[in-house]
């Protein structure tokens, strides 16, 4: 089973970030089946996700 947190500014999320340029569900991040690899994938924010200055391309999971 995978392990999924979504980060956001929704109160109702495990992660909340409370600042206006995350989106209410902005981001999740996902680790395998063996907890060794972490992904992080943007929720289509309308601000985007960056990872050392790299845009996250919407929808797509990076590998952290």
């Amino acid at each position: 089973m995978h392990k999924v947190t979504i980060i956001g500014r929704n109160p109702n999320l495990l992660v909340q970030v409370n600042d206006v340029s995350v989106s209410s569900k902005h981001a999740s991040i996902e680790m395998n089946d063996e907890f060794t690899r972490a992904y992080l994938q943007d929720k289509g924010a309308l601000n985007g996700c960056w990872i050392n200055d790299q845009k996250v391309t919407a929808n797509a999971k990076k590998r952290l």
